[in-house]
């Protein structure tokens, strides 16, 4: 299908948790379902923003249907590597054309690139997190001071998910180890901005982003 076509994830994206859990889905009826989702969530996202893509998008699948997901745990026991049905590894390629050069992950170190060298010491991502009701079919990002966060550019806002009780979620994010300006937005349907905090906030270098609430600045 076409349907998650025209975002940055990569076939590679997927590794043996996310196949197994897109394999119960695809069971459940849901994966044409969990792809429209992944394309919705991913808009806007690029590939320089989120710096480990395979864990981002086996939270997201995880928590598109908890119930698909907790069934899966208890149903099965080591993840499979391959896909067991080719319609489903056809609506995943539909998202974006398989790119070979993409690295691998391994566990302890930072995706996209060679181990560290000893002392050398690697910038940990963080994550924004902000309650926020919204109206059907509006949707919460976060824009701000570095490029990481779209250099206040409205069109580079970064999407977030929403989870439980009206909690919104950015993909993990490296700020570039500064102090940080940023706020929250509400985006339309059509992701432009259509409501915004008042005032900016601030993050200083090293610092963990905390839980807020949409205004409260």
């Amino acid at each position: 299908t076409e349907v998650c076509k025209g975002t940055a994830m990569r076939l590679s994206d997927l590794d043996a948790k996310a196949t197994q859990l897109m394999d119960a889905l695809e069971e459940a009826g849901k994966s044409e379902a969990a792809c429209k989702f992944l394309s919705k969530s991913l808009e806007g996202v690029t590939r320089d923003k989120v710096s480990n893509w395979r864990a981002y998008i086996f939270t997201l699948l995880r928590g598109f249907d908890k119930g698909v997901y907790e069934a899966m745990k208890d149903k099965r026991g080591r993840p499979r590597p391959r896909l067991k049905d080719e319609k489903l590894t056809a609506t995943l390629q539909a998202m974006t054309p398989l790119k070979a050069t993409a690295p691998e992950f391994v566990p302890g170190q930072a995706w996209g690139g060679a181990p560290k060298e000893d002392g050398a010491k690697e910038e940990k991502a963080v994550t924004f997190k902000v309650t926020c009701t919204t109206a059907s079919g509006e949707s919460v990002g976060i824009i701000g001071s570095v490029e990481a966060l779209g250099s206040w550019k409205d069109s580079a806002v970064v999407s977030m998910t929403v989870g439980s009780d009206s909690e919104w979620s950015s993909p993990p994010l490296k700020l570039g180890g500064g102090e940080v300006e940023y706020k929250f937005v509400v985006l339309g349907e059509d992701k432009a901005i259509v409501r915004r905090e008042d005032g900016n906030r601030k993050l200083a270098a090293g610092e963990e982003p905390k839980a807020a609430a949409f205004g409260e600045v």
